[in-house]
């Protein structure tokens, strides 16, 4: 039986399932994607969008939009038990959980919003929670919050509940509900086509070495063929990127906020360039002097398009996700 979710609610419905004594009773939505299933009449399994067990039935129960479906299964299937928590205890925690999560509902309606950073507040920021990082690393791609959301595991309490901190924090701004965005084409281009879209022409000596960056490939003996990269003596202006918020990169235990992560191809180019390897380097904004550059290690990865750092590493020296960083080997 399919219901339109603006006519039943989901505790409802868990009211229907609660009562279906010796039966296996499945409630699914398809937007967002959430599954619960019941066997006699307690809650067994639960999943909602990346996050499976207790967190994943308690929020399915606040789903309020679209189509849900309450069916019974025809026989009693083996069923992997994900929810470990008493029933009483649950609903407990929903109980809890409901008038702030509604509070802040009216705050933030939707997900489906781009948010919008504010540097000047970000420049001093000095702890923040993982899914507060995670919300800045997709505003700074372009995502929506529920963009962001396909990406890690949380839900829709904890990622409304992060972005409204952060809105309050003055670190971010909240921008007009918007369509879903594609991701920026850095992360997804290789290198040999990558094309970084440069901050407006100013004449200096790195706008000239970003533009010719963008427009002209750069060859050595060993026919390596980049764009985005340009060498200025012992100094290399280079296309950077926000570094890729995957798990390999997020648990990676020697990458920090004060790594440079490199192509390999960007990597070679840079030591045929100079006649000599190097493990850590200077990284500073091209465009303004005044900030203190960074003292990082550098870090070879494939899964980089030429350059990238963490969030917090590009706000230490004022560059955005697709601009330019100027690099300074040492020796």
């Amino acid at each position: 039986m399919k219901v339109d979710l603006s006519e039943f609610s989901m505790e409802e419905l868990v009211g229907l399932a609660e009562k279906a004594s010796g039966k296996t009773v499945l409630i699914r939505t398809e937007k967002p994607l959430s599954v619960v299933i019941f066997q006699d009449r307690i809650p067994v399994y639960a999943r909602y969008r990346n996050v499976t067990g207790d967190e994943a039935y308690l929020s399915s129960l606040f789903i309020s939009k679209g189509t849900a479906e309450i069916t019974h299964l025809p026989v009693r299937v083996p069923i992997r038990i994900n929810i470990l928590k008493p029933y009483e205890e649950l609903m407990s925690a929903y109980e809890q959980r409901r008038q702030r999560y509604f509070e802040y509902y009216e705050l933030l309606p939707s997900l489906n919003v781009k948010l919008t950073l504010t540097l000047e507040h970000l420049s001093t920021v000095t702890c923040l929670h993982r899914l507060e990082w995670q919300i800045l690393v997709g505003a700074a791609k372009g995502l929506t919050v529920e963009q962001t959301m396909d990406h890690v595991r949380t839900t829709d309490y904890y990622a409304r509940l992060a972005a409204v901190e952060l809105v309050t924090k003055g670190m971010v701004a909240l921008a007009d509900e918007t369509a879903p965005i594609e991701p920026s084409a850095v992360d997804v281009a290789v290198v040999e086509t990558t094309t970084i879209q440069a901050a407006p022409p100013q004449e200096d000596t790195y706008a000239v070495a970003e533009s010719e960056a963008e427009s002209a490939e750069t060859s050595t003996a060993n026919e390596i063929v980049l764009k985005g990269v340009a060498q200025l003596g012992e100094d290399f202006v280079l296309g950077v990127s926000i570094l890729p918020f995957t798990d390999e990169f997020l648990e990676a235990s020697d990458i920090d906020d004060f790594t440079l992560v490199l192509n390999p191809k960007v990597y070679q180019y840079m030591v045929s360039a100079m006649g000599r390897e190097f493990k850590r380097t200077w990284v500073s904004n091209p465009h303004n002097p005044e900030v203190d550059p960074i003292f990082c290690k550098a870090v070879i990865h494939p899964d980089v398009p030429i350059a990238a750092m963490t969030v917090a590493a590009l706000f230490k020296i004022r560059v955005r996700d697709g601009t330019w960083i100027k690099v300074s080997p040492e020796e």
